[in-house]
């Protein structure tokens, strides 16, 4: 059976990511996902959206797509004036709603800060693959695990690493961020099993928070960190109870695609 899904291209960060505005069933996402991301091979992730509810494909969480179904939100329900906006994201696999602020700059171009979820847990650890090991800090989300390093990893290894690593740590998806702690740039990989995808990612918020959460540790008050990533630049602020990220977010397009149900 063939449906024609709406869908709107974001590009928040260099990140470009897909959301589908039409119901598809939990069951049926990564499939659908999987379809669209043929049609736009620049497309990183797809989420599904009904207003302000989000569903990544696989399950996990992402800043990103909320920074964009955020800014989607708002230019879907515009409201006379125009200034920043705060929009309560429902978001699958958290127990609160994930707040977002939106700045409008015009129809297509957003500013956002999004509240991130703590991190249930932050701590070094050391992981094996290939006869190596690697000094690694793990920081722990709801439905996404992040490993943040600063020790040089070959492109192929890493890719085949993460996979492993995914797999050992039983983790929903994971993610490995690599930090170069002088010019604070991280080069962020992706693996989510349930999507079946693997990307070396143009910037990851939910990466890049845990590196702010990891380069924080056994720090006392407010931090700030700057983050410069392949796709542009993300910033954190880091408090005892608080993880805001910032960053852009464009829309580029709005179109529609064939689904093929198997």
């Amino acid at each position: 059976m063939k449906h024609e899904l709406p869908y709107v291209l974001l590009d928040p960060t260099g990140n470009i990511t897909a959301l589908v505005t039409a119901t598809v069933a939990p069951e049926e996402q990564p499939a659908a996902a999987a379809q669209l991301m043929q049609k736009e091979p620049t497309c990183e992730q797809v989420g599904f959206v009904q207003q302000n509810r989000l569903r990544m494909a696989g399950g996990e969480f992402c800043g990103n797509a909320s920074l964009s179904a955020a800014a989607l939100f708002c230019r879907r329900n515009p409201q006379p004036d125009a200034g920043r906006r705060l929009v309560p994201l429902l978001v699958a696999g958290q127990e609160k709603p994930v707040e977002v602020q939106i700045t409008p700059q015009d129809d297509s171009h957003f500013f956002g800060t999004v509240a991130m979820p703590l991190p249930r847990s932050v701590e070094p650890c050391t992981l094996a693959f290939d006869g190596q090991e690697y000094a690694l800090t793990r920081v722990d989300f709801a439905g996404m695990t992040h490993l943040i390093t600063a020790q040089s990893i070959e492109k192929q290894t890493a890719e085949q690493a993460v996979k492993a690593w995914c797999k050992a740590l039983q983790a929903e998806a994971l993610g490995v961020m690599l930090l170069r702690e002088q010019n604070k740039r991280i080069t962020p990989l992706v693996y989510v099993p349930a999507a079946d995808t693997l990307f070396w990612e143009s910037s990851c918020a939910s990466g890049t928070a845990a590196a702010a959460a990891a380069l924080s540790l056994g720090k006392a008050g407010e931090q700030h960190y700057d983050f410069d990533e392949p796709g542009g630049r993300l910033t954190v602020d880091v408090s005892p109870n608080r993880l805001l990220l910032s960053g852009q977010v464009i829309i580029k397009k709005e179109s529609s695609f064939i689904y093929r149900e198997a």
